[in-house]
């Protein structure tokens, strides 16, 4: 999978949703909102969006994509009208959204409802919470607005929110994972092709971990915090960093690593992905 800018979802809606107010009353679950069971093959894609809701994302036992979708409200029993579901294949693999609102979700677009057009629905306080399996080889290309994504892969990740952590650890990257207010920790055992390695945040850490063996450019830098890390000792100097640059080995991959506001850092994993933390 080559790497594309990830889709950048329209701050407006984000906002939107974010900001939405919240029902009162108890919070109800409907586990079994949505549910797919398909079979994919290494170097398909597994294009996920929400807009409010965790992701979490583990390893298949066979060649099986297992997704289960679970929605949560507060208030009154019916659940919201104004939530649903989409899940098709597409070009390159498969697609799985929830949809918030006035909801438009592709491979190359997903939008959600602004908070007029939610008013009525009783989406305001709701959230789809994803758990998958994924088979091995498969790439997974996740979007969020208010969540925590955890993936545990064999292929290359993208992974973005807005609100709330990542954390993806894959036997073959590259990954590419970004938050706004969150943390970021990016683990690899492995590298294939000659994609970047991007790991961002606004507001919080940005870690990654990369083989011992790398052949990388690493590009570190914050604005209100430390670098952190094992450096080969031409790119050591003392005293606290707030940017540092330097080749490892032969310099093939790109990796940036950025924040605003936070720590930055880097390790290295061993073959059996044991790291010494940054």
């Amino acid at each position: 999978m080559s790497f594309r800018p990830l889709l950048a979802l329209p701050l407006a809606a984000a906002l939107g949703l974010a900001g939405c107010s919240q029902a009162s009353g108890p919070r109800r679950t409907n586990a079994d909102f949505q549910r797919v069971t398909v079979t994919l093959t290494a170097g398909d894609t597994l294009f996920l969006r929400t807009g409010r809701g965790n992701v979490t994302v583990e390893p298949s036992a066979d060649d099986s994509l297992r997704v289960a979708g679970s929605l949560s409200w507060r208030g009154r029993e019916r659940q919201p009208n104004d939530v649903g579901s989409k899940s098709q294949p597409v070009a390159g693999g498969y697609l799985v959204c929830a949809m918030f609102g006035r909801a438009e979700c592709t491979t190359q677009r997903y939008t959600i409802g602004s908070r007029r057009s939610m008013r009525f629905g009783g989406a305001d306080d709701s959230s789809v919470d994803y758990a998958v399996q994924l088979p091995a080889g498969v790439h997974l290309e996740i979007i969020a607005v208010d969540g925590n994504i955890v993936a545990a892969a064999s292929a290359p990740v993208e992974a973005r929110t807005v609100n709330g952590d990542v954390t993806v650890v894959t036997s073959v990257g590259p990954v590419r994972a970004e938050t706004v207010n969150g943390s970021v920790d990016a683990r690899m055992t492995t590298l294939s092709g000659s994609d970047s390695v991007i790991v961002k945040s606004m507001n919080g850490n940005a870690f990654v971990f990369l083989p011992e063996s790398v052949e990388a450019t690493l590009d570190l830098s914050t604005v209100n915090g430390e670098v952190r890390g094992e450096f080969p000792a031409s790119a050591n100097s003392a005293g606290p960093k707030k940017s540092l640059r330097t080749t490892l080995g032969a310099g093939t991959t790109p990796v940036r690593v950025r924040t605003l506001n936070g720590d930055v850092g880097f390790g290295r994993l061993d073959a059996l992905g044991r790291s010494s933390a940054p």
